[in-house]
């Protein structure tokens, strides 16, 4: 069931907030807070596969803070 099907239900962790989406893994619904990983997955689902979400934005931080370490060495080869 799409969490939009439920008009005016919150969410069971932070009764303040409305629930936005349904956790691809355990089929809970939650809210914006709850998501996780790719936005498909609820937290505690990523909390209990023991496996951290990627976060892709610190993979290319760090891919592209190693060039200036290494740009002599890139262009040499």
């Amino acid at each position: 069931m799409d969490a939009a099907a439920i008009p005016g239900a919150v969410c069971g962790l932070h009764p303040d907030q409305p629930i936005t989406f349904t956790c691809a893994r355990c089929g809970t619904f939650g809210c914006d807070r709850c998501r996780s990983g790719d936005g498909t997955i609820c937290a505690s689902c990523v909390a209990r596969s023991g496996v951290a979400p990627i976060e892709v934005g610190a993979i290319i931080k760090e891919s592209f803070s190693v060039l200036p370490k290494t740009a002599g060495r890139l262009l040499a080869v």
